[in-house]
């Protein structure tokens, strides 16, 4: 990227933006290593108090990187596209410039003058360099885009901003993430029929995507009204849900894997499609930018120190954890949506948090920092393959060789982290996207939006 003068202080340098995201993604997974395959007998209360928090809150920190890696792969479609407003939400002048271009473009073929025309075609306004400061994609999320300049970027995307017609690629981009939330269906579906001692979260995923598909195109401040209303009611809403008969006796019905996805299950569509709206808000709202990031992470830093002691008060975590109502449903309820709105906003901090280190720091500290992430980062990048391969070992060991998971295997949890981060590593250096990410890649991209051989 470059720019027409110095960066402004408070703008990061562009080959450091979002590596944070890779980084909350990767303690995500490590979170899921620990959920997983750390002890749960005879444990101490240290062991007990890791695996509690790595179990509840890795999904939601999954739930958050997910939707900020949502938000940076629709971000390039997502430019405002009205004549009125002079230009673009994000300051650029594409809008504003368009007049300018039809007159200097009608001067210089009706003038008979050359010096007018000269002097008309040198008053064409100048497409804007990138602003400074706007969020970027992550490695994770940068091969994805490519198929969508593919598909309408370049010229015709600036005139259909200056024109106020929408812009092309939305449709084609909305098709890919359906096909690739299907494809999380099928695979999460294919995973569950190993009878792994593993809860599959794959499907879920892909729901949840289907189902904030048609919003992912809504203004910032609407995204982030529909995420935060979202994530402090509809948890509560499917804990009492979950609490009637009628709707567990659903679970033995033919849709009961519906029920499952949206209420009873443990990763509730209703919790993850509002937290995916969050971080989607916040991409639109300038993820890079220092302002956005710190007033997130302090805003979600002060929720999840309020509303983490409340619902304790009303619930323990634990029962909130596992669904088992005390002291009435009103009660329940009310604890579960405080408890998940802290968890939420505890995850977000924790990303934000990454991301202003690995973008504000100085030079030579920031470097250092991204260096020492660079396996977790890794690990990041390639969440999906890092799953499932993660899932197809505990089926082996268990169902292939009889290994008892939940005793005491915390060597198991540190061969799984140790050689998740290594082989990441080692394929990213060497081969870049992670294999499952760039089959995904390929699977989901529609033949219209193939490049011919």
């Amino acid at each position: 990227m470059t720019t027409s003068g110095p960066a402004a202080p408070d703008r990061p340098e562009p080959r450091s933006r979002l590596v944070g995201v890779d980084l909350a993604r990767g303690l995500a997974v490590l979170g899921m290593f620990v959920a997983h395959a750390a002890p749960t007998a005879d444990v101490q209360l240290w062991e007990t108090l890791v695996r509690d928090v790595a179990a509840e809150r890795s999904r939601l920190l999954f739930a958050v990187t997910a939707g900020l890696g949502l938000g940076l792969l629709t971000q390039a479609r997502c430019r405002p596209t009205s004549r009125r407003a002079g230009g673009t939400e994000d300051g650029s002048a594409v809008g504003r410039g368009s007049d300018a271009l039809r007159q200097a473009q009608r001067a210089s073929v009706t003038s008979p003058d050359p010096r007018e025309a000269a002097a008309a075609k040198q008053s064409r306004p100048q497409r804007p360099e990138p602003v400074e400061g706007r969020a970027h994609r992550t490695d994770a999320d940068s091969e994805a885009l490519r198929p969508a300049r593919r598909a309408g970027a370049g010229p015709a995307d600036s005139a259909g901003e200056a024109t106020g017609r929408a812009v092309p690629g939305r449709a084609a981009l909305r098709l890919e993430i359906a096909i690739r939330a299907l494809c999380l269906l099928v695979l999460g579906a294919l995973l569950t029929t190993l009878d792994t001692p593993v809860r599959i979260i794959l499907d879920e995923y892909g729901v949840a995507f289907l189902v904030v598909l048609p919003l992912v195109f809504l203004p910032a401040r609407v995204l982030l009204g529909l995420g935060v209303g979202g994530v402090l009611l509809l948890p509560g809403v499917a804990a009492a849900l979950a609490q009637l008969r009628a709707v567990r006796a659903q679970q033995v019905e033919p849709w009961g894997i519906v029920v499952e996805w949206f209420v009873t299950g443990a990763y509730p569509v209703l919790i993850w499609a509002p937290t995916l709206l969050l971080g989607v808000a916040l991409v639109r709202l300038g993820l890079g930018r220092r302002r956005v990031t710190l007033v997130g992470l302090v805003v979600a830093a002060v929720v999840a120190a309020v509303a983490l002691p409340l619902g304790a008060q009303l619930v323990p975590p634990r029962q909130v954890a596992i669904g088992i109502a005390t002291g009435g449903v009103e009660r329940f309820a009310v604890a579960t949506s405080l408890t998940v709105a802290g968890n939420v906003a505890a995850m977000l901090a924790v990303a934000l948090a990454l991301v202003a280190l690995t973008t504000w720091l100085p030079g030579r500290p920031r470097r250092l920092l991204v260096r020492l992430g660079a396996p977790l980062a890794a690990v990041g990048s390639m969440p999906l393959t890092v799953y499932v391969a993660q899932v197809l070992v505990l089926w082996l060991l268990t169902r292939g060789l009889g290994v008892p998971l939940g005793e005491d295997h915390w060597v198991l949890v540190i061969g799984l982290t140790a050689g998740s981060l290594l082989l990441a590593w080692l394929w990213r250096r060497s081969l870049g996207r992670g294999p499952l990410e760039r089959v995904l890649g390929a699977v989901s991209r529609p033949p219209a939006r193939r490049r011919p051989r």
